[in-house]
């Protein structure tokens, strides 16, 4: 997924270019915003109520909380699609309005399919049935790259079409996930229906705060710079979030039901500690790495149009790495049922966001403003991790993953990994 995604960017910045780059994020960012705003978190009160289940119990139990979920998640499609079409006109800004009825059909094909979308993951997810769920998230990436492609072959790549080739992508993963999942078309339960949306809006008291910590720092780029600096930093995030992404995902996937069925707060400590040392020296690595490569290799992946992105990509890697440790802390607390550690850190990540990142916008351009995501991010998760050690019951000093037990148990997964890889190739 990750080398897929750089393919998608690279090939949307040499055939866009700047300004092109920056008109597709500035299209695209408020129906995928507002969806997210809008549709209640049932997903992941599915996975948390799917995962709380006994082994004689689980067959049922899955289908009545997917048919349940189904249901409610088909409401949420309609209503949020008929809301983010007739708020469009008025959030889009003056210099795009041009562009209202591209955006329009847009926002009334992509919000419905993500909605469902977002569904059938949860279902698998919520089954712990991995291998299909790894499966389908590639779909999307995968028909992403195929379509854009297709694209470049026949001398098409321009900014509507690539939204076309966005749908297409996600048609194909919602159909995949669709066949997976499986749909059963009983009537949905009002217990587990209620279960779901009380859950649901429990997460989402927490999710609104996150939607809005992780686009602030998109909606001041669409707000201060022009579509050229825009694309710069379209291509720059795209960069400093590679390692946090495959990090957050990865784990953060496993994570949630872990903790979501860990009994105790011994069990929910250690599953904790765990992912944290592996998230911790995983995003050093390679965002590290990263930014040792980036001045050489960002503008001979990209073109050298992109040139000045550079610093401004080195600095967001300094902000991948904080802001990957804090979402995997939030995913595990979350899946606990306490969102209050996460509203508190998003919360404090917007204002951060508002204040260092707006302040060194203006006066340090892109750069200035990747500085100050840092700031914000870095302070969030101090508070954050200061949160869950009182919660969890550690001290601090447990977090630091450079030690030598941590380092044994991390060698020893990589050796048995290895042996087992060398097995199958023989």
């Amino acid at each position: 997924m990750v080398a897929l995604s750089l393919m998608t960017s690279v090939l949307l910045a040499r055939f866009l270019g700047p300004d092109g780059r920056g008109l597709l994020l500035a299209l695209t960012f408020w129906p995928g915003f507002l969806s997210g705003i809008f549709r209640l978190s049932v997903n992941e009160a599915l996975v948390y109520h799917a995962a709380k289940v006994s082994d004689e119990e689980t067959a049922v139990r899955h289908r009545r909380f997917a048919t349940a979920g189904f249901a409610i998640q088909s409401v949420i499609a309609v209503l949020t699609t008929l809301a983010t079409v007739l708020i469009m006109q008025w959030v889009l800004p003056a210099d795009r309005q041009a562009h209202l009825s591209t955006v329009l059909w847009y926002a009334a094909v992509f919000t419905p399919l993500s909605v469902l979308d977002v569904h059938f993951k949860s279902v698998l997810q919520g089954r712990g049935d991995f291998k299909a769920l790894n499966t389908v998230r590639l779909c999307q990436p995968v028909g992403y790259v195929v379509a854009l492609l297709v694209l470049v072959f026949v001398n098409q790549l321009n900014v509507e079409a690539v939204m076309i080739a966005i749908v297409c992508a996600l048609s194909f993963s919602l159909t995949a996930s669709w066949v997976f999942a499986g749909l059963n078309l009983e009537t949905p339960d009002k217990g587990a229906s209620a279960e779901l949306l009380k859950s649901g809006w429990v997460f989402h008291k927490a999710n609104l705060v996150l939607y809005a910590a992780a686009e602030a720092d998109k909606l001041i780029v669409l707000s201060l710079m022009d579509d050229t600096r825009t694309g710069f930093y379209a291509v720059a995030l795209a960069i400093s979030l590679v390692g946090s992404g495959l990090v957050v995902q990865s784990l953060g996937l496993v994570l949630a039901r872990q903790m979501a069925g860990s009994p105790t707060i011994d069990t929910q400590r250690a599953v904790f500690l765990r992912n944290f040392h592996t998230a911790f020296i995983l995003l050093l690595g390679l965002n590290g790495l990263a930014a040792l490569i980036t001045p050489t290799l960002l503008p001979i992946l990209f073109g050298s149009a992109f040139g000045p992105a550079v610093s401004t990509a080195i600095i967001l890697l300094a902000m991948g790495v904080f802001l990957g440790l804090r979402q995997i802390s939030d995913r595990a607390m979350r899946a606990t049922h306490n969102t209050r550690i996460g509203i508190t850190g998003e919360a404090l990540a917007i204002a951060g966001i508002l204040l260092f990142a707006t302040t060194g916008a203006s006066l340090g351009g892109l750069e200035g403003l990747a500085a100050g995501l840092v700031l914000a991010q870095l302070t969030a998760l101090v508070v954050v991790i200061v949160m869950v050690s009182r919660t969890l019951h550690f001290s601090l000093f447990e977090l630091w993953p450079f030690r030598r037990d941590v380092i044994v148990w991390l060698y020893s997964i990589v050796r048995d990994e290895v042996v087992a890889g060398w097995s199958r190739l023989r």
